[in-house]
């Protein structure tokens, strides 16, 4: 079989956790199966539709990886993939289940239906249509129809207990009868999310549907279209649903917001990590992906394995994966611009050197967990050259700056050379009758403008021989 898989967001909101784990999960499934990764979009509810999520969502899945093979951006043959351009196939499958007797006509009025869930609600009972117009005859409904009166189509529900396969969950059974007849198609001609994802997935020859459990009960209707239209089911995959830590339910965190600046390396995998079998970090998600090892028990998300993940995805990017180095490079220069350009004298023509930027990346591994980390301001320094106030105390070290600039412009810049220096400081403060703590709090405070930080040798790492160099002939001049 054809593996096709699909994810069909709804731009009611922007991507959330949710969401992308749906996404992911889709992915991996059509990568490890030689298979094609579908994105549509089902904007039918036009009430809720929040300007600029659809265009989001696209370009989140990019940013991060998940790359589809059809979608509204880069087409295919079973388009268009948004709902709203496709309106007359649902309307057209919609009178073909009435003509086959699975669905019909309700002409109740809003201010009706209003009335009826308010008497239930008074009544402490479930909220439901009652099915009026399930058995209307011709001659009302023509006359309906006649006066202009307004409709929406329903289906019509079996009254007997419709079991599905899940490949997760394995037989499930559900009845739906006592929910009331579901609408298909609404009278303004757009469908409800019942019908427009099975005509859809039919039409776009979906294999698996992939989603979350919320949808495991809905999936009895479902299967009453697929058999009222004669049309083969696909596999249903329904993934185990997100919690807290007490069991609640996750609220809908959106992705840009809350995961910005984590790579997509540690996104992926703490999306992964939860609703799968994988015990734990894997650099290569699709190779050890397998629908085996999906699990049936709901995910308890622990945030803090998202900074885990990060920092040792970090530091094994920049451990030698030159091609993902290259990626964070470019990330770096962007978010250091947007922070500092406009505002203060970044050191810009250090920035456009990749060497820069590189030693910025590998001496603060194992010290940050994500790339936004390096425009804290803790880091402030590496970007925004410190001006230094001289005090009269401070010209004693006038000759032992000069002395280590001199030093600096003529060792070979090894680890070993530049972990030497404090040595040859020590000595020529005990030449020249100078406090060496004090010069070392000097020193700090001339390349951070803190008394307190890493020590120098790691910030002569950090900065570079150039930088320090001329940080250090600032401070003479001044």
């Amino acid at each position: 079989q054809n593996v096709r898989v699909r994810f069909a967001p709804s731009p009611t909101g922007f991507l959330h956790i949710g969401g992308l784990r749906t996404a992911l999960y889709n992915y991996l499934f059509a990568c490890a199966n030689n298979g094609k990764f579908i994105v549509r979009i089902e904007d039918t509810d036009r009430t809720r539709i929040v300007e600029g999520a659809a265009s989001s969502m696209l370009s989140t899945l990019e940013r991060i990886g998940l790359h589809p093979d059809e979608s509204p951006k880069h087409g295919g043959e079973y388009g268009p993939y948004v709902q709203s351009e496709r309106l007359q196939h649902y309307q057209r499958v919609a009178h073909e289940l009435i003509q086959n007797g699975a669905a019909y006509r309700c002409f109740c009025s809003p201010r009706r239906l209003s009335i009826l869930k308010k008497d239930q609600r008074r009544r402490k009972e479930t909220e439901r249509y009652d099915n009026r117009c399930r058995d209307l005859t011709e001659g009302n409904i023509a006359c309906n129809v006649a006066e202009g009166k307004p409709f929406v189509i329903r289906l019509k529900l079996k009254a007997n207990f419709i079991s599905i396969k899940d490949a997760l969950f394995g037989k499930v059974g559900h009845n739906s009868y006592f929910e009331g007849d579901p609408v298909l198609l609404k009278s303004d001609g757009f469908p409800t999310y019942h019908l427009a994802n099975v005509v859809d997935d039919h039409m776009m020859q979906i294999s698996h549907v992939i989603r979350g459990k919320e949808w495991l009960t809905s999936t009895s209707k479902h299967v009453q279209i697929y058999e009222a239209l004669g049309w083969d089911l696909p596999t249903f995959i329904h993934l185990p649903l997100l919690i807290n830590t007490d069991g609640s339910k996750l609220s809908k965190r959106q992705v840009g917001k809350f995961f910005s600046g984590y790579s997509p390396s540690a996104l992926l995998n703490f999306m992964a990590y939860y609703g799968s079998g994988f015990p734990g970090l894997r650099f290569y998600l699709i190779s050890s992906y397998h629908s085996s090892q999906l699990v049936l028990s709901d995910a308890i998300v622990n945030f803090s394995k998202l900074d885990e993940f990060s920092t040792i995805l970090t530091k094994y990017i920049l451990d030698g994966n030159k091609s993902e180095l290259q990626h964070m490079r470019e990330a770096l220069y962007k978010l250091v611009q947007q922070k500092y350009a406009t505002t203060h004298a970044v050191v810009l023509p250090l920035l456009t050197q990749y060497k820069y930027l590189n030693i910025k990346l590998l001496t603060t591994q194992g010290h940050i967990t994500k790339l936004n980390d390096l425009i804290l301001k803790e880091y402030q320094y590496l970007w925004i050259r410190p001006e230094v106030q001289i005090l009269p105390d401070h010209k004693v070290f006038h000759e032992a700056v000069c002395s280590l600039i001199r030093h600096l412009n003529t060792i070979s810049w090894t680890s070993q050379d530049i972990e030497s220096i404090s040595s040859i400081l020590s000595q020529h403060c005990k030449e020249n009758g100078c406090s060496y703590p004090n010069l070392m709090k000097f020193l700090r405070q001339v390349f951070t403008n803190k008394e307190q930080g890493p020590k120098i040798a790691d910030l002569l790492h950090m900065l570079g021989r150039e930088e320090t160099v001329c940080r250090l002939n600032n401070a003479l001049s001044s």
